[in-house]
């Protein structure tokens, strides 16, 4: 097991010059330096890992994504075409356009024919006032020739 010593416990003999005492001390404060170098080496050696793990987690994220919105725009794509083809079925089966265009046809002729009816509506008309303006015109002449005969 390993023991931590203090200052107290490390004791400088008394004829030791004090450029050995320095030296001791900076060669103390070296290996210190670099046991401290080592563990901030070794946590970040630890991040890098970490932050690897995390860009390759990352990474895998991104295209599993990538991967979804492509499955994504197939299945919308689909959807699309699928309604393109039923919406040109129904048109395809639809005759509204056709029937709308003889009810047109059937509404013009029915019109004209109203024209006409109007017309021999009015014809008929002017031909009843003449003849009863003639059965006037007999009834009279009728009187007349009667009256005559009497005589």
């Amino acid at each position: 097991m390993l023991e931590i010593m203090t200052v107290a416990d490390v004791a400088i003999p008394a004829n030791v010059s004090p450029d050995y005492t320095i030296a001791i001390v900076i060669a103390i404060i070296g290996g210190l330096a670099t046991l401290i170098a080592a563990i901030i080496s070794g946590f970040f050696s630890g991040v890098k890992g970490a932050a690897n793990a995390a860009q390759a987690f990352i990474d895998k994220y991104d295209q599993k994504v990538e991967k979804l919105s492509e499955t994504v725009e197939h299945l919308k794509k689909e959807r699309i075409e699928k309604l393109e083809i039923t919406i040109n079925e129904h048109l395809n089966k639809d005759q509204t356009q056709g029937i709308q265009t003889a009810l047109d046809f059937m509404r013009g002729m029915s019109m004209k024919m109203d024209n006409k009816l109007d017309r021999l509506s009015d014809g008929n008309a002017r031909v009843e006032t003449r003849l009863d303006g003639h059965d006037k015109w007999m009834q009279n002449m009728n009187e007349s020739v009667q009256k005559l005969q009497d005589k």
